[in-house]
């Protein structure tokens, strides 16, 4: 089955066509292209390409959401949360921190871990868009975090 909008650039993900109506629509399929094949190394310069473009943006953001799932480790999951909520997108950024917390195991000796800062980042995103989504994390973190100087760093700070 072909590209079911002849006048749009299409691409098909998983069975799924994601329509790309931007005019210059080839930077943006092109950029959707790369993140479909190599999510670790082009989500985020795809995001960035398709700031302008809603319906490519949506699509990228889809790329990302379906990466998780396959292997796109914590650290770039952080990364592309930082990059939407920098972009005032914080539901978005909450979910893909949700997402990168759902991958971090932190033992009980790694309190100078690398994502350390990010799950600091992640409690201070959830605080701020309010308790649901502060008691939505807290699990993830109890999960995630064995390290008890940084959760006691945590509850002192929320």
């Amino acid at each position: 089955m072909g590209c079911p909008h002849q006048e749009s650039t299409c691409i098909k993900d998983g069975g799924l066509f994601w329509e790309i109506t931007d005019p210059k629509g080839r930077d943006s399929t092109l950029a959707l292209q790369c993140a479909m094949k190599d999510p670790q190394n082009c989500a985020l310069p795809a995001l960035t390409l398709c700031e302008k473009n809603h319906s490519a943006f949506e699509a990228a953001y889809q790329i990302v959401l379906d990466a998780a799932a396959g292997g796109l480790g914590h650290a770039h999951l952080f990364t592309v949360a930082r990059y939407m909520e920098h972009r005032g997108l914080p539901l978005r950024a909450y979910k893909l921190a949700t997402l990168a917390l759902a991958q971090l195991s932190i033992a009980f000796n790694q309190d100078s871990h690398p994502a350390v800062n990010d799950v600091l980042w992640a409690c201070s995103l959830s605080h701020s868009l309010g308790r649901h989504e502060l008691s939505a994390i807290v699990p993830l973190i109890i999960r995630s975090i064995h390290c008890a100087p940084m959760l006691s760093d945590i509850l002192r700070r929320w």
